[in-house]
């Protein structure tokens, strides 16, 4: 079978469905789209510089279909919005799983899409349009309008999941049917009347319109207008109570979670599909390496850009609070989730939507900002410039009363500059009562440890933090103890942030 694509328009938009020679999963197919460039059948890349848009699949989800669609509202150079009665050329692709472009259709001609005109011919039958005004995710009514000649006097709506019509052209299978005079409509302005229909959650409807008026004195229908398709949304609640959240376990790991809550059950069954997951630290994509199963981290064999949760994955969980994970950053960093949640609807079309339902732009956007973990100063292990074993050796002076000349005196400079990270983190400066920062260290040629160097370090720390170290005064001495202290008092001040 070979494959094939096909257009519809509204005065905004293109929709294309494409009939694949296969099922669309990743075995088959990468992606299927459209470009704006012709290109070379069975290459590995589209022509230069074309504008591509395009539907993917997913590496751990299977559509066991072979039609998918993708629905524009811009198109060209800076994504220009789609515009009506303006005529378009694409070409249509299939990116196989070997990495190749494969011509929709194979003989490679273009295809051509004028958009729909709001304006009416002069004689019937009119060209109705159908227009989508807007979706309320709260109550589920789906909201059109349709301009209508001056001379209209009666107006039928039909609604139907199924865009079958019979040979007078009405659905064959209508949900919504509306037959009445024109004031049975809400007027929006001029010859635009609205009209609504209760829809339900995570379907899509297609819908047309006629008109009936008045030729020698006989009332006359008009020809259908075209079929204009919308698909309904996620219900807000359901979203909202499906307790999407973030946190930090273990202070390892930040997660993206979100409720079983039934993903896949009452209006959902077999029609929302799968939700992905994608993180960034300070906007750049970053690899999921963890799954979370309930208050369990486990790592993914593959680390993936893109992890999901199919919805028969979800409600099969045994754990209620389940999603994925990243190492925790020990630096400054905002972690933000984007999560996309698609729909496969009437086994046609695989579309992302908001829980406004808004195709092509799903993104339920958390973002945690981490605050870096300051370390604690540790006698056994380096702590910055002294190595592990000078950090060590300097303890055992202190308590030991050992000779003074085993405190290295980058073992200090390690303390005052762990004093001077806290107060960086905690947003206070170095206070220069005793003196400067980079005079409370010492240096290769000055290994001395003045009375202000000592009382620098204890007031930056006491200010903020009591120590209970008395001030020391040249000639005073500085007893082990005291050094205990001071890294002890630090240690606790670093406990409260």
């Amino acid at each position: 079978m070979a494959s094939s694509i096909s257009a519809q328009s509204t005065t905004s938009s293109i929709t294309f469905t494409f009939t694949l020679s296969s099922v669309f999963t990743p075995e088959n197919y990468i992606e299927a789209g459209v470009t704006d460039k012709a290109f070379i059948n069975g290459s590995y890349s589209l022509a230069a510089n074309s504008i591509t848009r395009y539907v993917r699949t997913s590496s751990t989800v299977e559509i066991s279909s072979n039609k998918v669609g993708l629905k524009i509202t811009s198109w060209g150079v800076g994504s220009s919005a789609i515009t009506a009665g303006s005529l378009y050329t694409f070409y249509g692709y299939a990116k196989a799983a070997n990495g190749k472009y494969y011509q929709i259709p194979e003989n490679g001609n273009a295809l051509t899409v004028t958009t729909q005109n709001y304006s009416s011919s002069a004689v019937p039958p009119y060209d109705l349009i159908c227009t989508k005004r807007r979706e309320n995710n709260d109550s589920l009514y789906l909201d059109f309008s349709v301009t209508v000649p001056s001379d209209a006097e009666r107006r039928i709506v039909e609604a139907s999941e199924y865009s079958a019509v019979d040979s007078s052209g009405s659905f064959t299978n209508p949900s919504f049917t509306k037959n009445g005079a024109l004031s049975d409509f809400t007027r929006v302005g001029g010859n635009i009347y609205a009209f609504s229909f209760a829809a339900s959650e995570l379907k899509t409807y297609y819908i047309h319109a006629a008109i009936a008026h008045r030729v020698g004195g006989v009332l006359e229908l008009s020809d259908w207008c075209g079929i204009e398709q919308a698909s309904t949304p996620l219900l807000s609640s359901r979203i909202s109570n499906s307790k999407f959240g973030m946190s930090v376990r273990g202070g390892n790991y930040f997660t993206c979670f979100l409720e079983r809550n039934e993903w896949n059950s009452g209006n959902n069954a077999n029609r929302f599909s799968y939700m992905t997951f994608e993180m960034f630290f300070n906007g750049q994509p970053v690899e999921i390496t963890h799954k979370r199963l309930g208050s369990d981290i486990e790592e993914l064999g593959t680390h993936t850009y893109i992890a999901s949760f199919t919805a028969v994955e979800i409600d099969n969980l045994p754990n209620r609070r389940n999603g994925f994970a990243v190492v925790l950053p020990n630096v400054n960093t905002t972690i933000t989730t984007r999560i996309r949640i698609y729909s496969f609807v009437n086994n046609v079309y695989l579309e992302p939507v908001d829980e406004y339902g808004n195709n092509y732009a799903a993104e339920l956007i958390y973002t945690y900002t981490v605050t870096p973990v300051i370390d604690k100063f540790y006698w056994n292990q380096s702590n910055g410039s002294a190595s592990a074993q000078a950090t060590q050796t300097a303890y055992s002076a202190v308590v030991s009363n050992d000779d003074v000349d085993d405190f290295s005196y980058l073992v200090w400079n390690d303390i005052v500059d762990k004093v001077k990270e806290v107060l960086d983190e905690s947003g206070f400066y170095w206070d220069t009562t005793y003196a400067a920062y980079e005079n409370t260290k010492m240096s290769a040629v000055d290994k001395t440890l003045t009375a202000a160097r000592f009382n620098s370090a204890r007031y930056n720390i006491g200010i903020h933090h009591v120590t209970g170290i008395e001030e020391k005064h040249s000639g005073y001495t500085v007893y082990g103890s005291d050094f205990l202290t001071l890294v002890a008092k630090l240690n606790e001040w670093i406990d409260t942030l």
